[in-house]
């Protein structure tokens, strides 16, 4: 109950940042054009400092974790610290510049690669299945392999980003799964559940947005934060963790055989992904929600019939009955 407290007091601060964000946005020019990017629904600046909100409570938690519990090592802590930092202002600069998509990921590759092996809990050496009778010893593949899975779900993340509520709510989602599944928590995690929950309320009002700012630091420390933990927790799986990214992968791997499809960068954005398909049959105030349920959805059905092949068929079922039948005027090829 304690650490629930700290974790109130902590991401408080999220609020105020928030509540100033007409003038700071105006000052530090957080403020999200849609002019400069197709792919954007809002019609008018919008400010993105919502991310900002998010990152001062964090690295707050990030600094106070090692006095008040054991979840996380001392040295992960530093790690995620500047790394969160770097991350926060490659994003903030992609923000204000829009950074092609290949100089973005040369950084992202960057960072990881000077910061991320000198936790050896943050690479994933092995593959341990729940549901199917596999163990694969990666050996020194293990860093490009985790570089990989960094990659994906930075991808995987970053498209979700897209209708007010929809990365927001996931996050919560995914580090609700992860106390799920490892039985133990940290108080960076209430922090980062509280500050969203608090961002919502404005994001759902259109206020604010999250910004590739947070949206770049924060996916990382969830990706990291996955990858930690399923190293020092033996009842975490990978065929767990993967069906709880299942569709948000999904779509990331048809919108990159798509743009290879048309000669495009996979690293370009578009106004293809599933919140906008189902923004184009649906109420624009409740597509958060059913892309949230869609992303549920496959983890809801693992844990309860605990058959992965299954849980994989009707995610797989209900992700191509939204992309190819639905919404014959959505066309994508």
């Amino acid at each position: 109950m304690t650490t629930i407290l700290i974790a109130l007091v902590i991401s408080s601060l999220s609020l105020v940042v928030l509540l100033q964000t007409n003038i700071l946005s105006k000052k530090y020019n957080f403020i999200d054009n849609p002019a400069l990017e197709i792919k954007k629904i809002h019609k008018i600046p919008i400010s993105n400092i919502g991310g900002l909100a998010c990152l001062i409570p964090f690295l707050l938690s990030v600094t106070i974790s090692p006095f008040i519990e054991e979840y996380f090592s001392k040295k992960y802590l530093l790690i995620i610290f500047f790394s969160s930092i770097l991350y926060f202002f490659l994003g903030r600069y992609d923000d204000l510049k829009n950074v092609a998509p290949n100089i973005k990921f040369l950084c992202f590759i960057f960072i990881f690669l000077f910061l991320y092996p000198f936790e050896p809990y943050l690479i994933i050496n092995n593959l341990n299945f729940k549901y199917f009778d596999w163990a694969i010893d990666l050996g020194n593949y293990g860093i490009f392999f985790t570089l990989f899975c960094m990659f994906l779900f930075f991808n995987a993340s970053n498209f979700i980003d897209g209708v007010n509520g929809l990365y927001a709510s996931t996050i919560i989602f995914w580090v609700l799964s992860l106390f799920f599944l490892a039985k133990s928590f940290s108080i960076i995690f209430f922090v980062i559940i509280f500050a969203l929950l608090i961002f919502l309320i404005f994001n759902l009002n259109n206020k604010v947005f999250f910004g590739n700012s947070g949206n770049t630091f924060l996916t990382c420390f969830i990706g990291s934060s996955y990858i930690y933990t399923y190293n020092n927790y033996s009842n975490i799986y990978c065929d767990e963790i993967f069906i709880l990214f299942l569709i948000p992968g999904l779509d990331a791997a048809r919108l990159t055989f798509e743009r290879l499809f048309k000669g495009k960068s996979p690293l370009q954005g578009d106004n293809r992904h599933l919140h906008h398909l189902i923004l184009s049959v649906s109420n624009k105030k409740i597509v958060w929600l059913i892309n949230l349920l869609i992303i549920i959805l496959p983890f809801i059905c693992l844990k309860i019939t605990e058959n992965f092949k299954y849980s994989f068929a009707i995610a797989f079922i209900i992700y191509a009955v939204l992309i190819f039948i639905l919404p014959k005027k959505f066309k994508f090829y």
